[in-house]
């Protein structure tokens, strides 16, 4: 079962995501496993224009580095990528863990608001 917590962040700028795994309370040792963010969203009606960008539903996958015995995941979404979000208010992600081609979790998922830039789009 994942867990379910909400992000804020503003377009343009760097999301950084700091996550340690726990089950009942204790670190779990992730070496050997994969980690991903998937960031995805999908306009009302299918099809959506916001001031002129045309935005379809669509996705960005983040890989993610992690500290095994740490339980550590560490993701991070650089401005330029961040760019690439839609000019909608409110996007899902989920977080991923993998190890091998027969284990596959889902440990984190919410939604991501995302506000405007006034330093590209001005206030």
């Amino acid at each position: 079962m994942s867990a379910n917590y909400n992000l804020k962040t503003t377009r343009g700028d760097t999301l950084n995501l700091t996550v340690v795994y726990k089950a009942n309370g204790q670190v779990v040792d992730l070496t050997g496993y994969i980690a991903q963010m998937v960031i995805a969203w999908v306009p009302p009606r299918g099809v959506q224009v916001v001031d002129g960008e045309r935005i379809t539903p669509g996705n960005i996958v983040v890989n993610g580095s992690i500290i095994g015995a740490e339980g550590k995941l560490v993701f991070n979404l650089s401005a330029e990528d961040s760019l690439e979000l839609p000019k909608l208010p409110d996007l899902m992600y989920q977080v991923r863990l993998t190890a091998g081609p027969d284990t596959s979790v889902t440990i984190l998922k919410g939604n991501i608001s995302v506000d405007n830039n006034w330093f590209e789009t001005g206030a």
